[in-house]
């Protein structure tokens, strides 16, 4: 167990099958991680595991997004709202 872990991205472009039972896990999981503070986002949800996670309500406290580019800008910008990292100077913000 990490102490100061604020933010988790889990990456699903990878998983090929996802049954209830990976669902369950997952949720129960998710549900670990919410109670101790930490946001979870995920990225890359295929169709077919999309359906399945949101049968168990697995992706409700989730903050899901396309692509992990996309997931990272937002646990990024969690963090800077919660004064964990400094936001970003204009500067730094165009080369993203």
């Amino acid at each position: 167990e990490v102490a100061d872990v604020r933010v988790v991205i889990l990456r699903m472009s990878r998983v090929t099958t996802m049954d209830a039972t990976g669902a369950l896990v997952l949720k129960d999981a998710v549900d670990k991680l919410r109670r101790r503070g930490i946001a979870v986002h995920t990225s890359g949800v295929r169709p077919g595991q999309r359906q399945v996670l949101e049968s168990v309500g697995a992706l409700d406290p989730v903050h899901d997004h396309p692509s992990t580019p996309e997931a990272i800008h937002a646990a990024r910008a969690h963090l800077e709202t919660t004064g964990v990292l400094p936001a970003l100077s204009p500067d730094e913000e165009a080369l993203r």
